[in-house]
């Protein structure tokens, strides 16, 4: 589904990433994580549309976007470079957007603007901060049973997600404060995490960042509540010591829906807005 919220636009219509538009003012992209979907970045949107026009997107193999032509272990990088083509073609001439995202959203984010594709990056507990292959292992290991649990509990998914018990079992490892969130959204966010294919690459991904082309700011935050990348920020000089660092205390590894008000300001900061 495309929103156009501006004819001078271009809106990106033929590409096949789903996305919406709003607001108006210099572009920026919002990257939702791995089984997420644009609707992770519904709490932000408030703080940003007068200042932006923020184009969300659903990836590849996600929310209203079909799979990739193949699915295979080349998938992220193959990914990186539809992304980059998308953001050609929703930007106007000659303008670079600024970019924010989340989880592996927030590794191509980053990696969309050291390869020179974006003005501004901004990541939120990005992917590629592994202590060593054990913690992918890990961490990919995480999604797949949740995968895997949650279709053995489908038919009762809705009745959970009407329960502050329910809802922190099915999402306490992604947001800080889980019995907060919205029964439709969990139950719309399990729905495509049940139907994600796109995970089962994720042990072959390497998440090596890219030397950086150009002088794009980029900047990571980490919110301190992260139970799937846990202590990440720990490895950050080790993966990215020239990126500003700033820590969010007691937020999860989806800031988005933990405090969408401070993820704005984050974003507006970052872009120098």
């Amino acid at each position: 589904m495309t929103q156009k919220s501006d004819a001078n636009h271009a809106d990106a219509s033929s590409s096949p990433i789903a996305h919406s538009i709003h607001g108006e003012g210099p572009t920026l992209v919002l990257i939702h994580g791995i089984c997420h979907s644009r609707h992770a970045w519904d709490d932000v949107l408030p703080g940003l549309v007068d200042h932006f026009r923020v184009v969300t997107i659903d990836l590849p193999g996600h929310g209203e976007t079909p799979n990739p032509d193949s699915l295979d272990d080349d998938i992220v990088d193959r990914m990186i470079d539809e992304l980059a083509a998308f953001l050609r073609e929703v930007s106007t001439d000659g303008e670079k957007p600024h970019v924010a995202g989340n989880s592996l959203g927030g590794y191509f984010a980053l990696e969309l603007a050291r390869r020179g594709h974006a003005a501004t990056a901004t990541a939120f507990n990005p992917a590629g901060f592994f202590h060593g292959p054990w913690d992918q292992r890990r961490t990919v290991a995480q999604f797949l049973a949740l995968r895997a649990i949650g279709r053995i509990l489908k038919p009762v998914l809705p009745a959970m997600a009407k329960t502050a018990i329910g809802r922190t079992s099915m999402f306490g490892m992604f947001s800080a404060k889980p019995w907060r969130l919205d029964p439709d959204a969990v139950v719309r966010d399990a729905k495509n995490m049940l139907r994600n294919t796109v995970i089962d690459h994720g042990l072959a991904a390497d998440f090596i960042y890219s030397p950086s082309v150009g002088d794009a700011a980029q900047t990571v935050y980490w919110g301190t509540t992260d139970l799937t990348l846990i202590r990440g920020w720990k490895r950050h000089h080790d993966v990215l010591p020239e990126v500003p660092l700033h820590l969010l205390p007691g937020l999860g590894h989806v800031p988005m829906v933990d405090d969408g008000d401070t993820v704005a300001a984050c974003i507006r900061r970052s872009a120098r807005i």
